[in-house]
């Protein structure tokens, strides 16, 4: 196995096993804040654990779509290829019109170097103008996309420990109240 294909399926495999233990941690959170819910024992509590309550559930659904956002934007490009997303979706109806297929320069032939990583200094010179741009395009795009996959996923974790938070703030705030009531 050379050395680029394992250093990708390895990366491949961490992206998906990080998602899958946020996915495991969102899960169990969730249960456990929807099973938490008693309102016959919270009765003279309600002003002080309802809003806790809903904040937490505010931020746990917060963070699933936030899963699930990282989900569409990385991991089903890894699952399932390019074939996916809308773009390439929109792209290959565009490529089926005769006038498209018209282009001065062969998109194929970039998009696959591109996939393979094979553009060296010298094939970037040799590129026209307008295969230029399509392929800064390309890099742009791709960059674009990894940062916002991994905004997804910071925003994922910073809810799932908000809600955490807000979890444990509730049996905080039944002992106080035991306490002094």
């Amino acid at each position: 196995m050379e050395t680029k294909t394992f250093k990708d399926f390895f990366d491949k495999y961490i992206v998906i096993w990080i998602w899958s233990i946020f996915i495991g941690v969102n899960s169990a959170l969730t249960y456990n804040i929807f099973s938490l819910y008693n309102p016959g024992k919270w009765e003279k509590l309600v002003i002080f654990i309802i809003p806790l309550y809903l904040l937490a559930i505010f931020m746990i659904v917060t963070s699933w779509f936030a899963l699930l956002n990282f989900f569409k934007i990385k991991i089903a490009d890894l699952l399932f290829g390019k074939h996916i997303s809308l773009q390439n979706l929109l792209r290959e109806k565009s490529l089926d019109d005769k006038e498209e297929n018209k282009k001065e320069f062969e998109r194929d032939i970039i998009d696959k170097k591109f996939e393979n990583l094979e553009f060296s200094l010298e094939d970037r010179k040799m590129l026209s103008k307008p295969e230029l741009d399509y392929l800064n395009s390309k890099l742009e795009h791709h960059i674009y996309k990894d940062k916002n996959a991994e905004h997804q996923l910071k925003i994922a974790f910073s809810f799932l420990i908000y809600g955490m938070l807000f979890r444990l703030a509730i049996p905080i705030v039944e002992m106080i109240y035991e306490l002094f009531f």
